[in-house]
């Protein structure tokens, strides 16, 4: 092969690994896009409640958790700290036509009836699965780059996360069957919106880039502690989401807005630069 024809076959191939490399979207959910038939839509699954004392709504990857809209998964388990809690109300609301609460969220909403002598304690876990992933949905594999990120946005009723125990949000990926948590979180101390974004978080050990492994079941999927996070590689993504925790006595509305996650196709990307190392080898002989 002539000189300038190797450089044009290189050149080629840098552009293709180029173009491999570049951030595709996995998630781009928006509660404010018209998705429904209706201003809202209802959770689909029965929820249990306990005396007051006790409401769970199952973490389920196999129901959809609303009935209309895009399709994600997840579970809501409230505990009171007297016996005066309930939930009254799970609600994916786009606002279109507009109608309370005048603003596009997925929320529940929450009463105490103590007078403030109790409060909830809310624990939220929202997934996203690869079957349904606006891109990649039939990839082999798929990792993260520096580049890609999570990205998580509360709405302007993110006043009510804080109460009592206070608010924590922490991004989930489920890597083939097995699910990590983030070390890297966001605690609402400000007024909204809040915006929650993690990136160059595959495999880097540095602190608030770690991951460590979390094990959800359909009863137990509250927000974790004592955990042990390390640098965690990530080539076979099926799951991505976040959970959350929030608190507050009397009636409170917990909601976020939208959550967003790129994502690369694994291997193909790096088969490309393995076609890309070989090609420029052969044009040095």
């Amino acid at each position: 092969m002539e000189p300038n024809h190797r450089t044009a076959a290189v050149l080629a191939l840098v552009f293709a690994a180029a173009t491999a490399a570049q951030a595709l979207t996995l998630v781009n959910f928006d509660a404010g896009a018209t998705n429904l038939p209706d201003s809202y839509t209802v959770v689909g699954r029965p929820y249990a409640q306990n005396n007051a004392t006790n409401v769970l709504l199952e973490f389920n990857t196999d129901t959809r958790l609303f009935v209309d809209g895009p399709r994600f998964y997840g579970g809501l388990h409230i505990t009171n700290t007297g016996s005066g809690g309930t939930l009254s109300l799970f609600r994916y609301h786009q606002n279109v036509p507009p109608a309370w609460p005048n603003v596009p969220m997925v929320f529940f909403s929450t009463e105490d009836s103590s007078g403030g002598a109790s409060y909830n304690i809310c624990n939220v876990l929202y997934l996203w699965q690869k079957p349904d992933f606006a891109n990649l949905s039939a990839s082999s594999g798929i990792t993260f780059s520096p580049t890609d990120e999570l990205r998580l946005r509360i709405t302007e009723w993110n006043e009510h996360w804080t109460g009592g125990a206070g608010a924590l949000f922490r991004f989930v990926v489920r890597e083939g069957t097995q699910y990590y948590i983030s070390q890297a979180t966001t605690n609402i101390s400000v007024m909204p919106p809040i915006t929650f974004v993690l990136t160059n978080f595959n495999n880097n050990s540095a602190v608030g880039f770690r991951w460590a492994p979390f094990n959800p079941t359909a009863s137990s999927f509250d927000m974790p502690g004592g955990l042990t996070y390390s640098a965690q590689v990530f080539t076979n993504v099926t799951a991505v989401g976040w959970l959350g925790r929030g608190s507050g006595a009397y009636g409170k509305t917990f909601a976020f807005r939208s959550f967003s996650a790129t994502g690369l196709p694994e291997p193909a990307a790096f088969i490309c630069l393995a076609g890309l190392a070989a090609l420029i080898r052969r044009a040095r002989r």
